[in-house]
């Protein structure tokens, strides 16, 4: 793509302009707004350089933690589904399991789950430095 392909937004929406060339990369141009100065960093996190190493680390232990969250997953999601009928012979508060996994227990599972990955994230951004403020 040789030709140049230029979007700018209008002043009410950040004053940002866009200006995208080539098909090898884009190029962002922004305009500060008023009252912030060029340079200004009040706003960044105080650790806002993070090496290399901590940059795998993160990654690392947010692939093993994503792996774990779609097991968990797929177990309730489906393998317990599977089994319904072996499940329907033990009761659970008077109903058959298999009824009460597929009617709440998953949606209970997955409720929890996702406060469960949320923490856990967060612990991974804390430890490796990229913590939001």
């Amino acid at each position: 793509m040789a030709s140049i392909v230029r979007t700018v937004l209008p002043e009410k929406l950040g004053q940002w302009k866009l200006c995208l060339a080539g098909s090898f990369g884009a190029e962002i141009n922004k305009k500060e707004p008023p009252g912030k100065q060029e340079g200004d960093v009040s706003k960044m996190s105080s650790d806002s350089s993070t090496s290399p190493d901590k940059a795998v680390e993160h990654w690392q232990r947010t692939k093993s933690l994503m792996w774990i969250t779609l097991a968990i997953w797929f177990v309730f999601g489906f393998v317990v589904h599977f089994f319904v009928s072996a499940l329907n012979e033990i009761n659970f508060i008077g109903f058959p399991l298999g009824f009460y996994m597929a009617a709440q227990g998953s949606l209970i599972v997955f409720v929890v789950l996702i406060f469960w990955y949320a923490s856990k994230q967060n612990q991974i951004d804390e430890d490796c430095g990229m913590a939001e403020d």
